[in-house]
């Protein structure tokens, strides 16, 4: 009896402390819900209104953005209209059609036409018969506006004797068959080159035998419409790449501006030159107007050109006040372009930001984060100068709905780009680089992902962005060092964007080598999404190996990186942050490539920042994620960040051991928005990430929901957080999240859906141009 007492004693003890334990963590995570719950709790957002009483920065020198600027502007000059020759081409829809079927039949539906497609069917001009005769060189796209029921894709010929049985080089367009109306763009670029006209088209409507297809327009748009209209504006202008924000004006057009350069010195005048011509060309100057009289600066003929004409004037001393006067003449039916125009001097004090992202790598690959190979081993050296953040965990699985959330600072639910698909960025938000180009950095962008650029508006506040898909790494990286070199007068802000190891994964030698030594054994069904075209076979390890290989490579490509910016001199006074956009899924549950659900593998991305004299080497265990990089960046560029409704934490406090406590119990969330049907689907999904493991909600009917460790292995609870308190808590915290966010998005756009799906390659330039809204 005494025995048995004793027993029940030490049991009801046992009992006790436990029972005391799991509330204590509990209690912890109750905290840290209710403190995401503060953080969150956003009111009207309006990120302009901040950013327009934002303090000058300190760091910077003076700065004079024409562009920004051309309301103070004084215009004279008075267009005239736009000629016929230049107005965008109806081919399809307003009671035309130029376009015939040759199999089957056209019904009219409203303006456009519709068919029940047949394989083989086409809608098409006939070349020799009917040729559209639309000059090239004046088009900025070919847009169709349709509606598929059951299609995956519209292929487009141009040029070609398609009467005549006469097929090749399709243009394909992915379509979303929802039976509504979506705008599909084919940029210039893709148009025939080394043709002076665009003289037959043909439209193969769909790839799938009786798809309802409804085609409502096919318009030639053209380039110089949108410019004509206006004698004088701004707008986003790309060429041979490199996408710049600009100041344009129609010939015989003057700008007075009256400038304030008190305070300013040793300053420089810089633009980048180009123009659309008309009939003939059209001549620009710019004059000095103050005290000493009238000065002629520049003065030059803008020339049709594959890419930007750079220009840099020492802009000679002045009383303090003057007038710069901007003036085309010439052909009035042409157009001049000033690419980021801009007075400046030298920065007060040193202070750029460089971010380095490879897509799709997670970091449960790199050996720099305990992975077995040696994928790493530069960023092994690297990381040792700063702070590593060894559970850093992405918002999205996707490019664009990723980038556009951390470089907004906002959850993915707020701010609206929910898949790659969408039409981008609302102009009611900024972005980082929007920040720091107010603030007198000099920004680019250099994006091997079209995703993370103007194809979903994330060219909004960088000077220039050069979109180089499919270029080598160490070739973009040369590209960097070339700009960095060519403005080490001014502080910086740089985004690099590398696509690998993005799928497919094909390391080139040496870097093939973990996987010709070790092929594997376990066979997975073949994908020309992932396996490259020597793989015919393709294994588990296999693929695993030659990720390993693509992440091994890029190790190199980033040490000739930092090793360039050691020789440019930046390095001493430059916040250098490295990570991913997203991690990548490697046959964990059987799941591949980077997609719903969210789970440890596609969230865990690496995160480095090295930043001499200001963080403190180290490595941090806590919960942080890619929201937290903006606020960090601003924190340490002297921006007050609190004055932007961000979701994200400055890291300098946790880099400082500041507020430990918060950090150690911090809950961090992800947002699977890609999985929702549209803006009217409110029902929460995504993951909750608290000390180590996900309670993930998945999309579905009853909303599943589970406990994950982090690498998505185990279906385990964490230690002494048990039963459905703790499942109400986070569930009620990411619906919370979510809903708030919504909110945000809500009250930004009042309502307005942006979803389209489109050649996301010009949806930015039809935008300036004005006929996307």
């Amino acid at each position: 009896m005494r025995n048995t007492l004793v027993v029940m004693a030490v049991a009801a003890a046992i009992g006790a402390c436990w029972f005391t334990y799991n509330n204590t963590r509990l209690w912890g995570l109750y905290k840290a819900v209710k403190a995401s719950d503060n953080k969150a709790s956003i009111g009207l957002y309006n990120p302009w209104a901040a950013l327009s009483r934002l303090p000058q920065s300190r760091l910077n020198g003076y700065v004079y953005r024409f562009d920004d600027r051309l309301g103070e502007a004084r215009v004279e000059g008075a267009g005239r209209g736009v000629p016929e020759r230049y107005r965008t081409r109806v081919i399809v829809g307003h009671g035309v059609c130029l376009l015939r079927l040759n199999k089957g039949s056209l019904a009219r539906s409203g303006d456009g036409v519709r068919a029940v497609f047949t394989a083989g069917q086409f809608l098409f001009n006939s070349v020799e018969k009917d040729p559209l005769k639309i000059r090239i060189a004046d088009l900025a796209s070919i847009v169709i506006r349709a509606r598929h029921a059951r299609g995956a894709k519209m292929s487009l010929y141009l040029n070609q004797d398609v009467e005549h049985g006469d097929f090749k080089d399709a243009i394909v367009i992915d379509v979303v068959a929802d039976g509504k109306f979506h705008d599909y763009v084919v940029d210039r670029d893709k148009l025939p080159h080394g043709q002076e006209f665009l003289d037959g088209l043909a439209v193969k409507p769909s790839n799938v035998e009786g798809d309802d297809v409804e085609i409502a327009s096919v318009s030639a748009v053209s380039a110089k419409e949108g410019f004509l209209k206006k004698t004088a504006g701004v707008a986003s202008h790309a060429l041979g790449g490199d996408h710049r924000p600009c100041l344009f004006m129609r010939g015989g057009t003057t700008l007075r501006y009256g400038v304030d350069t008190r305070g300013g010195k040793d300053l420089s005048l810089r633009f980048g030159l180009a123009s659309l011509y008309g009939s003939g060309p059209v001549y620009c100057s710019i004059d000095l107007v103050d005290g000493g009289g009238v000065r002629t600066i520049f003065k030059r003929t803008a020339a049709p050109a594959d890419g930007w004409r750079d220009v840099s004037i020492p802009f000679p001393e002045t009383d303090g006040r003057a007038e710069v006067v901007i003036r085309t003449s010439g052909d009035r039916d042409g157009v001049v372009f000033f690419g980021n125009p801009a007075l400046s001097g030298p920065p007060a004090k040193r202070m750029s930001v460089i971010w380095y992202v490879e897509d799709a790598e997670t970091a449960d690959h790199l050996s720099v984060y305990g992975y077995g190979r040696e994928t790493t081993p530069f960023k092994e050296e690297f990381a040792r100068k700063g702070a590593l953040f060894e559970n850093a965990y992405s918002q999205a699985t996707k490019t664009g709905i990723s980038c556009t959330s951390f470089f907004t600072g906002l959850y993915p639910a707020a701010e609206g780009v929910w898949d790659n698909n969408s039409a981008g960025l609302s102009p009611e938000f900024i972005t980082l680089a929007s920040i720091l180009r107010s603030q007198g950095f000099e920004t680019a962008s250099f994006i091997q992902n079209y995703f993370a650029g103007p194809a979903l508006g994330l060219d909004r506040g960088f000077c220039t962005v050069h979109t180089v898909v499919g270029e080598p790494a160490p070739a973009t990286v040369k590209r960097v060092h070339a700009w960095i070199d060519g403005h080490q007068d001014r502080n910086l802000f740089v985004y690099v964007h590398i696509f690998n190891p993005h799928a497919p994964y094909d390391p080139a030698a040496p870097y093939d080598a973990w996987f010709r030594e070790a092929p594997g054994a376990t066979s997975v069904i073949r994908d020309d999404g992932i396996d490259p075209a020597h793989v015919a076979a393709p294994t588990v390890e296999g693929r695993t190996a030659l990720y390993d290989g693509e992440i091994r490579a890029n190790d190199a490509v980033f040490e000739r990186f930092v090793s360039g910016l050691g020789k440019s001199g930046v390095l001493d006074d430059t916040l250098l942050i490295f990570s991913s956009d997203h991690g990548e899924y490697l046959g964990e549950k059987g799941l591949w490539e980077h997609r719903p659900p969210c789970l440890g593998p596609v969230l865990h991305v690496p995160l480095i920042m090295v930043y001499p004299g200001r963080i403190k080497p180290g490595r941090f265990g806590q919960n942080v994620q890619l929201l937290d990089v903006m606020p960090t960046v601003l924190d340490y560029a002297g921006i007050d960040s609190k004055r932007f409704q961000l979701c994200g934490d400055s890291l300098a406090g946790l880099v400082d051991g500041k507020d430990p406590k918060f950090w150690d119990e911090r809950l961090t969330f992800a947002d699977e928005v890609s999985t929702r049907k549209g803006k009217s689907d409110r029902d929460a999904r995504g993951a909750a990430i608290y000390k180590g493991y996900l309670y993930t909600v998945k999309p579905g009917a009853n909303g599943k929901a589970e406990w994950l460790s982090v690498d998505g292995s185990d279906s385990l609870e964490p230690e002494g957080i048990t039963g459905r308190a703790a499942a109400m808590l986070l569930s009620g915290a990411l619906e919370g999240m979510q809903g708030r966010s919504l909110g945000i998005w809500d009250g930004a756009v009042k309502g307005r859906e942006t979803e389209k799906k489109e050649d996301l390659a010009a949806r930015d330039k039809l935008k300036a141009l004005g006929y996307l809204h």
